[in-house]
């Protein structure tokens, strides 16, 4: 399943209908960033995530396995000139949650 967020505020959320922890329930991630950073986190600790941040054009900026949890993750992001709008990709087991922001 995929979702799909696009936000131009300082926060977003991914969420899928499908998406479900491994306790069954339906997980959430906030995602918040500004020029210099990409803040995830989760209500449940979610093990094995993999991230993809890509600036518009397609190029990756960031990719990596990571734990999302309640304390957050922080992502530097690198300093590009002109770059103002990024795609995030969240893949948690077989669930693909997408969104973007500028």
């Amino acid at each position: 399943m995929l979702s799909c967020v696009h936000a131009n505020s300082q926060e977003m959320h991914l969420y899928g209908d499908g998406a479900r922890c491994t306790k069954g329930h339906r997980f959430e991630i906030s995602v918040s960033y500004d020029d210099t950073s990409v803040t995830l986190k989760a209500q449940e600790t979610l093990d094995n995530v993999y991230v993809v941040i890509k600036d518009f054009d397609g190029n990756i900026i960031y990719n990596g396995w990571t734990t999302i949890d309640k304390t957050s993750n922080t992502i530097t992001m690198p300093e590009e000139e002109g770059i103002d709008k990024y795609t995030i990709e969240v893949y948690v087991d077989e669930e693909c949650m997408k969104g973007y922001f500028d």
